[in-house]
């Protein structure tokens, strides 16, 4: 048996999802998503900040959008590294950090859907950095202040290698997975000015672990959407070829 973790979006969530049909026993544990990077780094690894339960938000998701989870996602103990359950997973899903603890993870595959287009909110009183789309809320987040900013590729770097070093501290032998998130069907200057910069990170931190493996980029067409027009979620076929492109990589 052989484990997988992701850390991104439905992109890689998909990913290790598709490499168990693909080899049978390899399976996925946890993924987590709507965490951008810096702030999983700050909160849980670095514990730079106290991590935010439930009574520390203050507002509440439409009824339209709490299938989305985009909170529970980002608490640990309620959601953290339970995103996207299939009906079909063979192991139920488990927090992310319980699963890095173990030491026993094989495979980690991330993607930078949330570093590419991700901003930030930070709690007034304990400063806890979070992601929020109040396009989804009831209300507003009134206990948070917006931080208008993405990240810096020194962020980047700094937030990635930091994350790299803790999962390769505990988990020795353990294969990390970097899936450059496509955005060739958005035309958006300063989104592939982003994409580019924040490649070259991961090229230069491959120099620092011989254990990060960067899957070469996809060139994404209409056909591989899941919806028409929705240019961030791909259909199972994608998914799959993505899951091809990872095992020819690393085996």
């Amino acid at each position: 048996m052989r484990l997988i973790c992701s850390i991104g979006s439905c992109l890689s969530a998909n990913v290790a999802y598709q490499m168990h049909k693909l080899i049978p026993n390899w399976y996925r544990v946890s993924s987590v998503q709507h965490n951008r990077i810096d702030q999983l780094n700050s909160i849980y690894i670095e514990r730079k900040y106290k991590p935010l339960g439930l009574s520390d938000i203050g507002f509440e998701l439409s009824a339209e959008y709490k299938h989305v989870n985009t909170v529970d996602n980002q608490i640990k103990g309620v959601g953290l590294g339970r995103s996207l359950p299939k009906k079909d997973d063979p192991l139920p899903l488990i927090d992310v950090l319980d699963c890095i603890d173990f030491g026993k993870i094989d495979i980690f595959i991330f993607d930078n859907f949330a570093e590419l287009l991700f901003k930030l909110y930070r709690h007034r009183k304990l400063n806890t950095p979070m992601f929020i789309n109040e396009h989804y809320l009831t209300g507003k987040a009134e206990l948070f202040v917006f931080e208008n900013k993405f990240m810096s590729p020194i962020d980047v770097y700094e937030s990635y290698s930091s994350v790299f070093k803790y999962i390769s501290s505990k988990n020795p032998a353990c294969k990390i997975v970097f899936i450059p998130f496509p955005i060739k069907l958005k035309s958006d200057e300063h989104l592939n000015v982003r994409y580019q910069e924040q490649l070259t990170v991961l090229n230069e931190l491959k120099g620092f672990f011989n254990n990060l493996y960067i899957i070469p980029e996809r060139d994404i067409q209409q056909s591989d959407l899941l919806r028409h027009g929705d240019i961030y979620h791909f259909n199972d076929s994608c998914y799959l070829n993505y899951a091809r492109d990872l095992i020819r990589e690393i085996i």
